[in-house]
């Protein structure tokens, strides 16, 4: 199994969570400007769970986006932050090393993008399964798992999930700028899981 990795929140998550069935991490530099910080956090998680990461480039998410320069995102809220086509072209670059992928996706609350829902993980399964005869798979384990959840369980096996993480759109000097919307976002959610923990008596 395959995991495709971002190298945030959700993905470490994923791979602490998921570990054992997973074979290959995979990174991708599609243009995006803190590739360098996620690719980083990435390749600290494989190595301290023994997996194989490999990292692929592509300019074909770019030129899905012509006129949109995808690294120039600086996770305001005011950003249109969806890439065109990027979790397909994603899924199609994986297949080059394994045909059963697994996707990073919780459920955050809200619809989320039109590629990273229920929906288009049942689509491309279906895709997955017909282009090679009945093989393959896409799956994501915890899509209808709340976030907070996923976070807490991970945190629960490894309490380094919000240190080892790169949640952030604008990196200054390969660390989290801390004031983005992504950043701000990681800091209520560590803040409600311990919060929860320390109501449950995990954490003392």
């Amino acid at each position: 199994m395959l995991f495709l990795s971002g190298g945030g929140l959700d993905s470490v998550a994923y791979i602490i969570l998921e570990h054992k069935n997973i074979d290959t991490v995979m990174s991708v530099d599609y243009g995006q400007v803190g590739f360098s910080e996620e690719v980083e956090a990435t390749k600290n998680i494989c190595k301290k769970y023994g997996l194989n990461h490999i990292i692929e480039y592509t300019s074909i998410i770019s030129e899905y986006n012509r006129g949109r320069d995808v690294s120039l995102f600086t996770g305001n809220i005011e950003d249109d932050a969806y890439v065109n086509g990027r979790n397909l072209a994603l899924i199609m670059l994986a297949l080059k090393y394994d045909k059963d992928i697994m996707l990073g996706f919780t459920n955050p609350g809200y619809k989320p993008f039109p590629d990273a829902d229920e929906e288009f993980v049942a689509l491309a399964d279906e895709m997955i399964k017909r282009v090679f005869r009945g093989e393959g798979s896409v799956i994501a384990p915890y899509i209808n798992t709340l976030r907070t959840d996923v976070f807490k369980e991970a945190y629960k096996l490894d309490n380094e999930l919000f240190d080892i993480s790169m949640t952030c759109w604008t990196p200054k000097n390969g660390k989290e700028c801390g004031e983005c919307k992504h950043c701000k976002l990681k800091k209520q959610q560590k803040e409600l899981v311990i919060s929860q923990l320390k109501e449950e008596k995990f954490i003392i």
